[in-house]
This record gives structure tokens, sequence and C-alpha cells, in this order.
């Protein structure tokens, strides 16, 4: 069974991805992968309206291993939407996020075992970043660069690489079609705030040294289309975990895609978790009449 730290790190790479990507620059690499088996690609239709629904994997993952399909149905698109747009982040809102106010600091919040074992990651990891930066990292900070840390040793993600939602947004940008997002910067601040606190970071701490094959395991999982193995994956996320960074957010997308989508054909592009369960967008889109096909 998968402890807390991977059910974390799962969550966040498949359903929230800001602060991971924030400074980061598009792959040069050539390298092809093999097309996914089956990808998360859907199709939602309710009249003449229709929904290309994409379930992404915010790093670690580039446009060769995606369904080809994805791009086509991007030119086909009117408008194109994702999560939120990184290209224009706010500096000081950043750090507000990840930097702690005066008088306070993360080896106090973390005590003497963990700070220890957070600085032996940190160095392991090839990060040059001085200890009075990291000690005034917040939770929430410290948690973003324990993830950049863990897609790097994993060799998942090489210097420059971009999300791939952010390439889909991009690309949409230059066909010229309608881009719109769910949320703002700040919005997913706070969803990442909520859940990085200090009893987060322990369990991310004391379970480092599992946490490289897991990762392995979910990267192949999405690459393989293997939708199975990823509900199997959320079926073991506490639900406090899951309601706030899954279930309140595909409610308030729900509430808010009339406003946002094209009366014609619009492709959504999110964290694949987002679609999965009975509180997933699958599921809300069907009982608003829409009829949902899987596409290949």
């Amino acid at each position: 069974m998968y402890q807390r730290v991977s059910q974390l790190s799962f969550l966040i790479i498949l359903s929230i991805w800001t602060i991971i990507s924030a400074c980061v620059t598009p792959s040069t690499s050539s390298q092809k992968t093999p097309a996914p088996r089956q990808s998360f690609l859907w199709e939602a239709q309710k009249g003449d309206e229709i929904l290309t629904l994409l379930g992404t994997m915010h790093i670690g993952i580039t446009p060769d291993d995606m369904d080809p399909m994805l791009w086509q149905r991007i030119r086909e698109a009117n408008t194109v939407i994702i999560e939120t747009d990184i290209s224009h982040q706010d500096a000081s809102l950043m750090k507000s996020y990840t930097m702690l106010p005066t008088g306070q600091n993360l080896e106090k919040l973390l005590g003497p075992k963990h700070w220890t074992r957070f600085s032996e990651i940190v160095a392991k990891g090839g990060n040059i970043a001085s200890e009075k930066y990291l000690r005034q990292l917040t939770p929430l900070g410290a948690g973003s660069l324990l993830l950049q840390i863990q897609a790097r040793a994993d060799q998942d993600i090489e210097a420059g690489q971009l999300s791939i939602d952010q390439i889909i947004f991009d690309r949409a940008k230059v066909l010229g079609k309608t881009t719109r997002t769910l949320e703002t910067n700040e919005q997913q601040m706070g969803y990442l705030k909520a859940v990085f606190t200090v009893d987060a970071l322990h369990n991310m701490l004391d379970e480092w040294d599992e946490e490289g094959s897991k990762y392995s395991d979910m990267k192949d999982a999405f690459k393989n289309g293997d939708s199975k193995a990823l509900d199997a994956l959320l079926e073991e996320i506490p639900a406090d975990m899951r309601g706030i960074l899954l279930d309140q957010r595909n409610q308030n997308w729900i509430r808010d895609l009339p406003g946002l989508s094209d009366k014609h054909h619009t492709l959504i592009a999110v964290g694949a978790a987002h679609f999965a369960g009975k509180g997933g967008l699958l599921k809300l889109l069907e009982a608003r009449g829409y009829r949902i096909k899987a596409l290949h």
C-alpha cells in the first residue's frame, strides 16, 4: 500500500503544478517515445457542443509522450483551457507563499531530526541553496523543492523542460485559439499551502527512501495509459487530501465551465487525477447530460 508521502506526491503531480513548473523552459530533446497504448483522452458531447478532455501528468512528461491525437484536437478546437497560466507569475506572490516571515525559520518548524534529513536530501539532490535560504522556506516552499529533487533524481526532468500543460497552452496561442484558465496562480498556491503542512513534510521525509520506485511506477502508468493503476492509487488517498486538491476544485470547475467553454469545441487539459472516481470530472459531466467516450 502506498504511504501518505506517495499519495501526496501523486496528487501534486497529477492535479496541481504551479510551483513545480515555475522556473523551467522548453526541452530541446528530440528523443522519441512510443505512443501510449491508451491515452487519457476523452470526448464529451451534448448537442452540438464537444469537449475534448485530456488528463495530464504535470511534470516528467514531454510532447512525444502524448497521444498524437491530442495535437490534432488542439487544431480542431476553438478554445483551449488549462488549470492556470504560469507564464506571468507574480514574484511577490510566489515569495509570500514560499518564504517565511522574519522571525520564523523552517529548522524550528521541522525539529532537529527532520531538519537534518531535509538538509541531507537537498544536498544529495545537488541543490546549492544556502542554509540561510533553506531556513526561510515555508512548508510549501520546502515541499515543492523536495518534489523537484525527486523528479530530477528519477531523471524525469532534464534542465529546460516545461510542463506539458504549458506547452499545450502556448501551442494553442500560436494557433490563434481562445485560451482560458480554470484558476489563478494565487488560487493554486492556496490549495498547495493547505496540503503542505509541517506534518506532511515530516511524512515525506520519513518515507523518502521509498519514493523513487513509486514515482517511477506512477510515471510508467501514465505513459502506458494505465487508468486502472492510477485509479488504484487514488483509492488510497485520504479523504481530506482528496477533498482539497480534487473534489472541491472539480466542483468549482464544473460550475464555471459554461462561462469559459466554447459552444462548439473546447479542449480542456487538467491533471489526470481530476477525471477519476465518483467526484471526477467524467461523472460530473455525465450528470449534466454529456455523453462520454474514450478516444484511442
